[in-house]
């Protein structure tokens, strides 16, 4: 039996575990492989599978992990939901015990710098903040975050 935080999402119907050698899996639906099954792991995968349940947005709309050129150095993004081809919400995932912090708010904006999506939501499974980028004002607005 795999140990899973208690996280602040409806459990995902279909996750994947694997064991191999003592270490656990979880498969990534999008990517189509076994990852490492880590805290933060577990988060993005059941915020993937939370959106693909419950927003209907397809396979086809997301892009994890993606590689971002930030001043002169590389960054990872964590999820990046496209809506008609275009970015619509970033989403920064931190394991259940690390805290959503300014810090965390003041990353995943620089990140958007570049990707220019429409909405950053900021999780850690447990506190989501989601927050609106007002385009008129050059100013990100916090909105109320329904999990259902």
């Amino acid at each position: 039996m795999i140990d899973l935080p208690k996280l602040n999402l409806p459990k995902p119907t279909n996750l994947k575990f694997k064991q191999e050698n003592s270490k656990v899996y979880i498969f990534d639906e999008i990517r189509r492989k076994y990852l490492l099954l880590t805290p933060e792991e577990y988060v993005r995968q059941t915020v993937v599978h939370f959106f693909m349940e419950y927003h209907n947005h397809t396979k086809s709309a997301f892009i994890l992990e993606k590689k971002i050129e930030l001043n002169k150095t590389i960054k990872r993004i964590d999820i990046l939901i496209l809506k008609k081809d275009f970015p619509y919400l970033l989403i920064e995932c931190k394991a259940p015990d690390i805290k959503i912090t300014e810090e965390t708010f003041f990353q995943s904006a620089r990140y958007n710098t570049i990707i220019k999506a429409q909405k950053i939501l900021l999780t850690n499974g447990i506190t989501h903040l989601l927050f609106n980028f007002n385009k008129e004002n050059s100013i990100y607005e916090q909105e109320s975050f329904m999990i259902f």
